[in-house]
């Protein structure tokens, strides 16, 4: 009977706690399982623990995959860097390298048998008698690519920094009496009468004399202001201005479209559900029943009470970097078959392919134009490294930016004005410019007069450019601004007037009219608001603005006030307070205690984190750190 209950849902349990396991490893870094002896090159130091390179690299390449498995595969390297996922990684090893210092500096010590019972308590590693198997222990550490020495380390490891972690932070207890008041604060809910006074709805405004306009264009200068300026020459090198004079051949062409294919292409897909049993045996006998027409779900349902795993519509590469050893036989079966059984570290997996979709092959001839093009781009790429070396040399040896261009037969564009966001003052586009990105850091650090150095940027083209001059931040002229200042004076007029009326309704209300009363007589509309808590947010996804809900917090029930909101001015009377009770709550208010103590905690640790890190000589090889990531 236990062994019943331990199929495909234990399985799927053991993928998931599995996984859980590597993540933690992800936090903590595994770099004891990967260092190998005579390491000495490191990317940082931690006081007297090294960061070696291979050590770095693994973990860079863990949080990669990783990051690639959230996106479903969708991102390159280059993308991840700009996310951080380089510096998250080194991070995540020096905050880890920080804590296994202060373990060596305490002279810590783990047991023998502490990490026996880690490791025997591990479900990845237990038969279906919830027994540390030995036989599933060498597996599981054989598909991951771990040694047994190396995961013994890195148990203990974890075990000492564990300790330390639940020494600072895992003793603190948040107060009651804290906990119930952000428990009143997050769980308390307000409704209110309200009546809305549009401005749009004002249309008789005082005409605005030249004195008022002076007035108003003087006091909101800052709305009018042109940003301060700068005239540069600019140099371009592109690889697009070459790529015409590149020559491409066919065989050029027919060799990289036999590279691309793949990428032109699309690769047969299938939906592949699959059960998980505990030896050949079961797996043989429920193929066997499979073969004889048993729906796959019995099959399920008969191991264990559970459905399939869905693996998901994959093609044969995606199923290789999940699960290789299913991918030759799933991908051997026919659609609707079930595959023979197969075996890994977790069990014995039987697959079913529910369908397939037909991949598709390339036809030169579709690509053709395209291959031709890149093709010449990435040699005038090639050709353009030579070019801005001249260019470089030619600067290096005192030329101007003059007389460099003309000697590599360039042109020098002259922009006479570009503001720190890339237009031309006045919120004009400026044409034919490199990347935003890469051009105004260069822009901003660029004294007037000098060159800056020769920047590539991330299409492999270069620039290199001279501030001319600066323009400093003006006031436009009244006249060149006038019709925003009259349309500035119009909207606070409306506001004015919205805003008088509604202190008016307000103050009827506060006199002890009704809102139903007040509104009638104005020709107005009440509406019901809430209950809404206090960043706005109501049932069913009705929202009120910030500013009502923070008034509606402040207000006594019954009181009345006049708020500003995004269109309108608004009349609002608070009717009711729903005030919750943790003991009918008792739940929401364990939560909000738990959070508030794994908070403290976490507070507490980032404390002993910042301690150690103020205390502790941290030294980053950034330039070996640049020449490993360039590799990827």
């Amino acid at each position: 009977m236990l062994t019943k209950m331990r199929k495909p849902v234990a399985k799927a349990i053991t993928f998931v706690l599995f996984g859980l396991l590597i993540l933690s490893f992800a936090v903590w870094g595994i770099g004891d399982i990967f260092r190998g002896p005579g390491q000495s090159t490191a990317v940082a130091e931690v006081g007297s623990i090294q960061i070696d390179q291979m050590d770095f690299d693994r973990s860079l390449r863990q949080e990669m995959n990783r990051l690639r498995a959230s996106f479903g595969g969708q991102i390159d390297f280059d993308t991840a860097r700009q996310l951080g996922l380089v510096e998250q990684t080194l991070q995540q090893m020096v905050n880890r390298a920080l804590f296994d210092q202060q373990a060596n500096d305490l002279r810590m010590v783990v047991t023998e048998d502490q990490v026996k019972r880690v490791i025997a308590g591990e479900q990845a590693f237990q038969n279906q008698f919830g027994d540390f198997d030995r036989l599933r222990f060498d597996n599981v550490l054989r598909t991951m690519g771990l040694s047994e020495a190396g995961y013994v380390a890195s148990v203990s490891g974890d075990l000492k920094r564990q300790q330390i972690v639940a020494a600072i932070g895992g003793v603190t207890e948040a107060p009651e009496a804290l906990a119930r008041e952000l428990f009143f604060y997050g769980e308390e809910r307000r409704t209110a009468e309200v009546i809305e006074i549009a401005r749009d709805g004002f249309t008789e405004l005082p005409a605005a004399s030249d004195e008022d306009l002076a007035q108003l264009h003087e006091e909101a200068s800052a709305q009018f202001m042109r940003p301060e300026t700068r005239s540069i020459s600019l140099l371009q090198l592109r690889a697009s201005d070459l790529a015409g004079e590149m020559a491409v051949s066919e065989e050029d062409i027919q060799l990289a479209f036999e590279d691309r294919r793949e990428e032109f292409g699309a690769a047969e897909r299938r939906e592949i559900e699959q059960i998980v049993l505990d030896s050949e045996e079961e797996a043989q006998a429920a193929k066997q029943r499979a073969d004889q027409g048993a729906a796959f779900e019995a099959l399920a349902e008969e191991a264990g009470g559970g459905a399939p795993i869905s693996l998901g519509e994959v093609t044969r590469g995606e199923l290789e970097l999940q699960l290789p050893e299913l991918a030759e036989a799933a991908f051997a079966a026919a659609e609707g078959a079930v595959a023979a059984p197969v075996e890994t570290g977790f069990g014995w997996h039987l697959v079913h392919v529910k369908s397939i979709t037909p991949g598709r092959e390339p036809q030169l001839a579709e690509v053709r134009d395209r291959l031709e093009e890149d093709l010449s781009l990435e040699r005038a790429v090639d050709a353009l490294v030579a070019e801005a070396n001249r260019l470089d040399d030619a600067m290096a040896g005192g030329a101007s930016l003059e007389e460099a261009a003309a000697a590599l037969d360039l042109a020098v564009q002259k922009v006479p004005a570009i503001d720190a966001r890339g237009s031309d003052g006045d919120g004009g586009e400026i044409a034919d410019l490199p990347p935003l990105e890469e051009l105004l850091p260069v822009l901003r650090d660029t004294q007037v007069g000098q060159d800056s150095l020769l920047t590539e940027t991330p299409d492999g083209d270069y620039f290199v450019l001279r501030v001319d001059g600066v323009s400093p931040a003006v006031l436009r002229p009244l006249e060149e601004v006038r019709a925003d200042v009259e349309a500035l004076w119009q909207a606070r007029q409306r506001d004015s007037q919205a805003e008088t009326r509604a202190e008016a309704l307000a103050a009827r209300a506060a006199e002890g009219v009704e809102l139903a009363k007040i509104a009638e007589d104005e020709g107005l509309i009440v509406a019901r608001r809430g209950p809404v808590d206090r960043f706005g947010q109501g049932p069913l996804g009705e929202r009120v603005s910030r500013a009502l809900a923070e008034r509606l917090f402040e207000l006594d029930k019954g009181a009345v006030a006049a708020v500003a909101g995004d269109a309108a001015w608004l009349v609002a009377k608070l009717v009711e307070v729903e005030r919750p009770d943790p003991s009918a709550e008792a739940e929401t208010f364990d939560a909000v205690g738990e959070q508030l103590s794994q908070t403290m905690n976490g507070d507490l640790l980032s404390s002993f984190s910042a301690a150690l890190r103020a205390e502790t000589a941290i030294t980053v090889n950034r330039a070996l750190l640049e020449d490993l990531t360039a590799r990827y």
